[in-house]
């Protein structure tokens, strides 16, 4: 089908509302962002709390190994090329609780050590 329209330049201050939308700061969003990094946060220091996860993570700083990586003083498994953070088992529900219907960007599994 063919469509017949006509396109007319508006200037920016004949726009202002739409420019105001446009540049108008979600602070919902900034929330979001608090509250993964308020997780990572406990996630870093609930590793550190974990005795059997803080030995993994001393030999990982000390030695190499092919089965964990840290990155950003965070402790990930690698399985298949993929890195997941490693959750202790205190945070377990409240991650899961916490990452239910979100999209945090990482795969996070609990500790299968």
């Amino acid at each position: 089908e063919e469509f017949q329209y006509v396109i007319i330049h508006r200037p920016g201050k004949s726009m202002s509302h739409v420019d105001a939308l446009s540049r108008n700061p979600l602070p919902h969003v900034m929330l979001v962002k608090e509250s993964e990094d308020s997780l990572i946060a406990r996630l870093k220091r609930a590793q550190r709390e974990d005795d059997e996860l803080r030995m993994i993570f001393e030999n990982v700083k000390k030695y190499r190994a092919k089965d964990y990586e840290i990155i950003n003083d965070l402790l990930y498994r690698v399985e298949n090329g993929e890195l997941l953070i490693v959750v202790p088992k205190s945070m377990q529900v409240q991650v899961v609780r916490q990452a239910h219907g979100k999209s945090l960007g990482v795969t996070i599994v609990g500790s299968q050590l």
